[in-house]
């Protein structure tokens, strides 16, 4: 017989993701637009690259966000080219397990 007392808790992991960034300058605007195809093709613009590629990653983080609390699958990073850009993620993975202690 196993004595003992059922600890729940939460364990947390970290993984990284790239998604491949393309560019495109809006002809009218001439602002910077930005997308990740791979992560749902999100996109945003701004005034410079620096600027598209900052609000590209919030809008982004959002919808990882949005993917883990519906219980769906993050794509996964996409293969790395030389010259090409990427956005790095830092994803958040917790598990809940249960411990049995004696």
């Amino acid at each position: 017989m196993i004595v003992g007392e059922f600890v729940e808790k939460d364990v947390c992991d970290m993984e990284l993701k790239a998604y491949f960034v393309e560019f495109e300058v809006d002809e009218e605007t001439k602002q910077i637009c930005v997308s990740l195809p791979t992560l749902n093709d999100v996109a945003d613009f701004g005034e410079t690259i620096d600027d598209a590629l900052k609000n590209l990653h919030i809008l982004a983080s959002t919808v990882i966000e949005y993917l883990q609390d519906e219980g769906r699958d993050i794509p996964q990073s996409d293969p790395h080219e030389p010259g090409k850009a990427y956005l790095w993620f830092a994803i958040e993975k917790v598990q809940r397990v249960v411990e049995v202690t004696r």
